[in-house]
């Protein structure tokens, strides 16, 4: 397997001091296994380094520019030539306490491969690559695994003193949907569900993300279901029933896992594809809040909206991302509805001022389309008109938000006083020009109605 000839000669250049200061590096993990697999897109590279202590392997990173250590019990170093680059030096790991990063360390100058592979989740991700010679090292049977498709754990001992690896099988199993899970990898993963409330929210986060941004999001997500680790309150849906009529598939969350497979062959399409997986997970969200006994979600986008946010806003702390999952749950019916009820023009603007800066309006059009799309049976008819209305509104309108005609100056001038009433009549004002009406019949409009 050909390395430095994928890549510019510094590459080659910071192996090869490596080398003579007396080190062994090798590349090891993702890169390694699709590689094999003939994936594309795993610009990250790990890098394990044998014969080096930590001082002398940053002395020899840094003749290459700025260098960045990561981590503070473990020396894996960053250069800024090679951001894609992880250098770590090969290490055993012993569990310390409950938490992801609760280990004592211990550097193997030797070249233990088997010794250094067991701190690794999965025996496809432990297969090492001899960069000069393009050698394979499988310490653990990972090429074996690979060709019979198989995700396994390497050490049932050390995979259990990490529940982090728990959310990287469901991911695993998402990237690679020709894979399966072995029994005894899932029984563990089971057993291990308890641990999971010892991970950051921020770990959480970045593996669902990873997740849901793979091949084929629904089996890591049914994976975790399975084993009854998926995180609240997304079990809820799978108990939220639905109208046969509409939904044949059955249960929101059968919806659900057909609608972010529909959205991830199409994610790339968008300006934002993190948030649009999120926003495909979520969008029925507030179902579960609303839904009759008959199987009607009255409203329930309206109170997604604000479920969303909160969710993803505990997740991830980002204010823009949040606001990005909650609006598209906010929306998320509007203009499937409008296509549906007379074509008309004032939900589309409406939707565009909602969005304003912070959704594209296209992005919205594919979610609604992934969630007609994503139930037992298709309605094309519906999905032509729908089209239809997008394309006519695009057309005539365009994707930007109108400028309001009136605004805060504007009622100034006609005698009313700044205050929290503004905000209500500047809505109501632009509501009123978004159905039609110029300047001066709003503001006769707004002098009708309010008092100054």
């Amino acid at each position: 397997m050909e390395f430095f000839s994928h890549f510019s000669p510094e590459v080659k250049a910071v192996f090869d001091a490596i080398r003579q200061a007396g080190g062994d590096a090798y590349v090891v993990g993702g890169y390694v296994r699709d590689e094999w697999l003939k994936l594309k897109g795993n610009k990250d590279i790990d890098v394990e380094v044998y014969g080096l202590e930590p001082q002398h392997l940053h002395i020899v990173l840094k003749q290459f520019g700025k260098t960045e250590k990561i981590g503070r019990s473990f020396s894996v170093f960053k250069l800024g030539c090679l951001p894609n680059f992880d250098f770590a030096l090969a290490r055993k790991e012993t569990k310390t306490g409950d938490g992801h990063r609760d280990f004592s360390m211990e550097y193997l100058t030797e070249r233990n491969f088997k010794e250094a592979c067991k701190r690794r989740d999965l025996t496809i991700n432990s297969i090492l690559l001899d960069p000069y010679s393009g050698e394979l090292i499988d310490p653990n049977g990972g090429i074996q695994d690979l060709e019979n498709k198989v995700i396994r754990f390497i050490d049932e001992k050390t995979f259990k003193e990490d529940p982090l690896r728990v959310l990287r099988v469901a991911r695993m199993q998402a990237k690679l949907p020709d894979f399966h899970i072995d029994p005894d990898t899932k029984q563990v993963c089971a057993v291990m569900k308890d641990q999971l409330v010892h991970l950051s929210t921020k770990r959480i986060f970045q593996e669902y993300s990873k997740l849901l941004l793979s091949v084929q999001p629904s089996l890591g997500l049914s994976f975790l279901f399975e084993i009854k680790a998926l995180i609240k309150p997304l079990p809820l849906l799978a108990k939220t029933i639905q109208r046969a009529d509409f939904h044949p598939e059955g249960n929101v969350w059968n919806h659900t896992l057909l609608v972010v497979d529909l959205a991830a062959l199409c994610k790339d399409k968008t300006v934002n594809p993190l948030g649009f997986m999120w926003s495909a997970l979520l969008h029925d969200i507030g179902k579960p809040s609303v839904t009759t006994a008959q199987g009607k979600a009255p409203n329930h986008d309206l109170i997604g909206e604000p479920l969303a946010y909160q969710f993803m806003y505990s997740l991830s702390c980002n204010k823009e991302l949040s606001t990005y999952v909650s609006l598209m749950v906010r929306c998320h019916m509007v203009l499937m509805n409008a296509s549906r009820q007379g074509m008309k023009s004032y939900p589309y603007l409406k939707v565009l001022k909602r969005l304003e800066g912070r959704v594209h309006i296209d992005d919205l059009a594919l979610l609604c389309i992934c969630d007609k799309m994503g139930r037992a049976r298709i309605d094309r008819q519906s999905i032509e008109n729908f089209n239809a209305y997008i394309d006519k509104m695009k057309k005539n309108y365009g994707m930007i938000a109108l400028p309001p005609l009136i605004c805060g100056q504007d009622l100034k001038a006609l005698g009313y006083l700044p205050g929290p009433a503004f905000s209500t009549i500047l809505e109501d004002a632009y509501d009123q020009q978004l159905s039609g009406n110029d300047k001066q019949q709003l503001i006769n409009y707004i002098l009708s109605k309010y008092e100054r």
